[in-house]
């Protein structure tokens, strides 16, 4: 079984960069090609198109919109409750009501965790994954950590409308006590420590803990991280002596393609086997814990 793991990381490196390394004039080239071929010979199209898993253009984010009444209201979302609020974009609202937001983490992550884990996670959006946890062993048994100080309430009133009280602190975790700058983006999960090109952002101070610091105290057993292109630097320190699972998404976008599979490479080299994936989150078990 870790065998077959094993191999099926090294296809999906090889898949990450074919996906990567088309750009700009191969890209257009391709699909034009694959729509003259679609109006010539629609059936075997569709074939190939189904193969290749090609995906439509999303509609404009800036022309989308959300009726004015369903701000304030809350949406129920796979037994999980969140509210519609005014700092969700309305590409935001419309994910969260199609059940897409944190779909991905949370169809690798909850069905996994066991009474006895306890989970810590590193960028924790609005709340939605941190609840599911909490709601499957316990929101004591949940430490999540966000640095966009806008979200706090947000979180807070998620939690309480799962009747939930995961471990919130608004913070980044780094090296050490400091601080830094934190550049918040009307779209909320593209905000970064990282000012990225064409995002229109507000920077913030906000305080960074030490990670290590923070894993020794919480002594987790799972580790979720979502940080916007912060996993490049924190993999590289954090203590993971005492993770068994950890659920990590990649932005290539951030960091590159290649220092994304050197991740990845040096998650294997201390025993992590890539069991799963959906879109850029990638799912680890410990060796000696696979099933």
């Amino acid at each position: 079984m870790a065998i077959y793991h094993t191999i099926r990381s090294y296809w999906w490196d090889a898949a990450l960069l074919g996906r990567y390394v088309r750009r700009d004039y191969l890209k257009q080239a391709w699909w034009k090609f694959l729509e003259a071929w679609e109006a010539t010979t629609p059936k075997l199209y569709k074939t190939i198109q189904t193969a290749y898993r090609r995906q439509r253009p999303l509609p404009d984010v800036n022309e989308l919109t959300v009726p004015d009444e369903l701000y304030g209201t809350v949406a129920e979302v796979e037994g999980i409750k969140m509210r519609i609020d005014r700092r969700m974009t309305p590409f935001q609202v419309q994910k969260l009501l199609s059940g897409r937001h944190t779909r991905h983490e949370r169809n690798l992550l909850v069905h996994r965790l066991d009474s006895d884990d306890i989970v810590m996670e590193l960028g924790g959006g609005i709340g939605m994954l941190a609840t599911a946890c909490a709601l499957e062993i316990g929101g004591d048994r949940v430490h999540s950590y966000e640095a966009n100080p806008i979200l706090e309430t947000l979180i807070q009133d998620n939690y309480g409308l799962n009747n939930v009280s995961p471990n919130l602190k608004m913070c980044m975790l780094g090296r050490k006590h400091d601080t830094c700058t934190f550049y918040v983006c009307k779209h909320f999960a593209r905000s970064s420590a990282y000012e990225l090109p064409n995002q229109e952002t507000t920077p913030h101070e906000v305080p960074v803990e030490p990670l290590n610091d923070e894993i020794e105290r919480i002594q987790p057993t799972v580790l979720v991280m979502d940080v916007q292109g912060s996993e490049g630097e924190l993999l590289g320190f954090a203590d993971l002596s005492g993770v068994r699972k950890l659920l990590v998404e990649m932005h290539p976008n951030v960091l590159g393609i290649s220092q994304v599979n050197r991740l990845r490479r040096q998650l294997r080299a201390q025993g992590f086997i890539e069991v799963e994936r959906a879109g850029q989150s990638f799912m680890y078990l410990r060796e000696g814990y696979l099933v």
